[in-house]
Order: structure tokens, then C-alpha cells, then sequence
């Protein structure tokens, strides 16, 4: 079985924005090769798998009414020719930059800002472990908003890297609130069912 490249999620500032990713395959061609409804899976958002040209391409868009955005990733047989499509998708469609979230994660005041942006940068994260992403992470576990921490230990499901278990550990182990270090514990136990 050839593998089969993942890229990163690019997060749409308009949500939902079915309607501009329709218009966009549309106007590229791609088929539409299947319809996921929300959730099959817990939390699982409504997907749309698209077939983009002759490359073995796929365009992946989603709308999670959980987290209330609408993101695209592309699952090809080669880095390269995926890792293209991605970056046209992000520079054609209305998109948040990686500046953009880092700065609005920066900028959050209160919990209904910060935890948006939150969420989006945890949407957004490269595949491989980054150090600003990670950092903000971190920050969130130890903010004094319990709701805050509690969408933070959720964030690291979206790019489980390794480098989360140490911070999940910690806040499992000495976090104020008994619900907290439940969720936690539990989100270590996903770590550890996914090999992460």
C-alpha cells in the first residue's frame, strides 16, 4: 500500500464557506467523490472529499459547527504536488495566515477571543512540531480560565505531537479543577491509543 501524504489544515475566515469552495472545484473541476455527515465519528465535522485533476489529489473541506470553522486540507501521493495545492487553496481563498492567528492568539481579551483563536492556531498547526504553536498551547494549559485550559487540552487532539504529553502529564497530575485533570488523563489515553 503506497502512503499517501497528509498536509496541514488552512483555516477559512468565512464559516460556513461551503458555498466558495464549491464555486472554486467547480471552476478546477474536481469532483465531488464523497459526503461525510457530521458526526460519524464524536465531534466529527461534515466533510467533503473532492478528486482534484489527474494526480491523485483530494481536497478534504470541512465544516465543524463544533468550533464554528471551516477548514481544507489535501491528501496526495506526493509531498510536493500536495503541499502546491494547499498553498493555492490558502493564497486563493480567503484564509487565515499563520501571522494573522499567532497575532489575534496574542492579542485575545477574554476567554471568547482567545479561545476562538486558540483553536484556529491549534486547526492550523504544521504537521511537525512548532515551537510558537506548542508555546500558546502551553500558555492556555496554565491560564488561570478553567474553560481556557479545558479548550487547550482539547487543541492538542488537533495535531497530537509528542512534545504535548509532558504539559497533558502535568496539568493530569496538579491541575486545580478534578475535571481538568480528568480530561487530561483522558486526552493522554487518545495519546496512547493513536501511538502518539
Amino acid at each position: 500500500m503506497t502512503r499517501r501524504h497528509t498536509t496541514r489544515r488552512v483555516v477559512f475566515v468565512d464559516h460556513p464557506a461551503l458555498h466558495e469552495i464549491v464555486v472554486y472545484g467547480r471552476e478546477r473541476e474536481w469532483q465531488l467523490i464523497a459526503e461525510i455527515p457530521a458526526g460519524v465519528t464524536k465531534n466529527a465535522p461534515r466533510e467533503f472529499v473532492f478528486e482534484a485533476g489527474k494526480a491523485s489529489l483530494e481536497v478534504h473541506f470541512c465544516e465543524d459547527e463544533v468550533t464554528q470553522n471551516s477548514y481544507a486540507f489535501v491528501v496526495g501521493a506526493t509531498r510536493n504536488v500536495a503541499e502546491s495545492l494547499i498553498t493555492m487553496i490558502e493564497r486563493d481563498l480567503d484564509s487565515w495566515s499563520r501571522a494573522q492567528l499567532l497575532e489575534e492568539m496574542d492579542r485575545g481579551a477574554g476567554f471568547d477571543e482567545t479561545g476562538r483563536a486558540l483553536i484556529r492556531l491549534a486547526l492550523s498547526a504544521p504537521l511537525e512540531f512548532d515551537q510558537p504553536v506548542y508555546d500558546r498551547v502551553r500558555d492556555g494549559l496554565q491560564h488561570s480560565d478553567e474553560r481556557l485550559r479545558d479548550l487547550s487540552i482539547w487543541a492538542t487532539s488537533y495535531t497530537p505531537w509528542p512534545e504535548y504529553r509532558a504539559l497533558l502529564r502535568d496539568v493530569a497530575a496538579h491541575d486545580d479543577s478534578e475535571r481538568i485533570r480528568d480530561r487530561a488523563a483522558r486526552m493522554l489515553d487518545s495519546f496512547d491509543f493513536a501511538g502518539v
